[in-house]
């Protein structure tokens, strides 16, 4: 066995294929052990490991293997990750939400809709058009799990919006969703109702009919990001006071959804 290893645990709620391909990239020159458990019974994987460093997105025992000397960079703003990271390398959601709002004003809709989100990226694109004078209705959908009634709310939700309207959806499987949803209602997509996602992971964005515009969110960069710093850490030891590195969008990549 090679002791010198560092062995590093990624845990995530959904795995984001950019992010990971940076964090291995990173892992492969830096005498990484590089662990990723199954989604299903993360909880307990994670309460369970052993290791040096931790990358994740969610809270799940990250303050006892804080206080046991696990190194945590945290890929999330979530609040209990934020209290128990050593550091945060995340996207900034407020650019999101403004960039998608930005990218529409400036194709010239005026009837806006947002699926609501937990980090605030509705609030700023509600909040950016909003400075147009313009207002986005609010949808609620269930955070992860669509059942066929969901779908169904999520359809008639869509059909009562004016059109054409332009939607923005927190990251692209809820996109999926809308688009499902809007294929329910008999709404045609873009003329009917425009979809915008968030992530840019290709192979959501390519499996859909129109295919799906999306936000790059420079989620190789993240994970390269995320990874250097982990790597610093399990070296040097902590930082004083937390670092917090939120990266901005590149803009929202085109595809039929909203051409």
């Amino acid at each position: 066995m090679n002791s010198s290893r560092k062995t590093v645990l990624y845990a995530k709620n959904f795995y984001l294929q950019q992010e990971l391909r940076g964090i291995m990239d990173f892992a492969r020159g830096h005498g990484w052990q590089l662990e990723i458990p199954q989604m299903y019974g993360l909880p307990g994987h994670v309460r369970n490991w052993r290791g040096a460093g931790l990358l994740t997105d969610t809270g799940y025992y990250t303050e006892k293997l804080h206080s046991e000397g696990v190194k945590i960079v945290g890929l999330s703003l979530d609040p209990k990750l934020v209290r128990n990271s050593d550091a945060i390398v995340g996207p900034d959601n407020r650019r999101i939400g403004e960039a998608v709002a930005e990218y529409y004003l400036a194709r010239g809709y005026r009837n806006f809709a947002a699926c609501e989100d937990v980090y605030g990226r509705d609030d700023a694109f509600a909040a950016r058009v909003e400075r147009e004078g313009f207002r986005a209705e609010r949808i609620a959908l269930p955070r992860y799990f669509r059942s066929p009634q969901a779908l169904k709310r999520m359809a008639e939700r869509l059909a009562q919006l004016p059109t054409p309207c332009a939607l923005f959806c927190n990251n692209d499987w809820e996109s999926v969703s809308a688009l499902n949803a809007a294929d329910l209602a008999g709404i045609p997509v873009p003329d009917g109702i425009a979809v915008v996602g968030v992530g840019n992971e290709e192979l959501l964005c390519t499996a859909t009919e129109p295919r799906l515009s999306s936000v790059e969110t420079r989620l190789y960069e993240r994970g390269f990001f995320a990874a250097r710093m982990l790597d610093r850490m399990m070296e040097e030891g902590p930082p004083v006071k937390q670092e917090q590195l939120l990266i901005a969008p590149s803009g929202v990549i085109e595809r039929g959804s909203s051409n």
